[in-house]
């Protein structure tokens, strides 16, 4: 049964690695195999888990405020935000995750223009909330990613404890 439950962590980890470039939960994914694996054998500690815990809380506010951060230092207004947001809905029907990322870019931009910005002021609130955006997915992707370590770490873990 421990098999079974090592693959299905592994899996959600792999899945929360892959959903992190997509607006939602991605880390959360992984985070659920670690619950799993910490629900049924106990490998974790209860620090570690709670650990985990409030770095998914922070990656998550950091996911919606981070993209914003950016585009209002780069001097966004709310219609760029708005165009922004628009911009990356339509582009993850396209070719997503880089449909989704041109779109945030190319939708800002249009929003900054319909406010009544000029081409040099959108492009700039655009590459703001762009990188932004950027930044926030290696964000995520790498907090899936330490996720998935310690998820792999824990049947290695075990094998070690039942050798010594």
């Amino acid at each position: 049964m421990e098999i079974v439950i090592y693959i299905i962590a592994i899996l959600l980890g792999i899945g929360g690695i892959f959903a992190s470039p997509f607006p939602g939960p991605g880390p959360l994914i992984g985070y659920a195999g670690m619950l799993l694996i910490q629900w049924q054998l106990k490998f974790y500690s209860n620090i570690t888990m709670w650990v985990f815990a409030g770095v998914l809380a922070f990656v998550f506010v950091l996911d919606y405020l981070l993209p914003l951060w950016f585009g209002k230092r780069f001097g966004a207004s709310k219609a760029g935000s708005w165009g922004s947001v628009i911009g990356m809905l339509a582009g993850m029907f396209i070719i997503p995750p880089i449909g989704m990322m041109t779109g945030l870019l190319i939708g800002a931009i249009v929003g900054e223009l319909i406010a009544g910005r000029t081409s040099k002021e959108a492009v700039k609130a655009g590459i703001g909330t762009y990188i932004g955006a950027w930044l926030t997915n290696v964000i995520k992707v790498g907090a899936a990613g330490l996720i998935f370590l310690f998820i792999c770490a824990a049947p290695f873990g075990k094998l070690l404890q039942f050798l010594t």
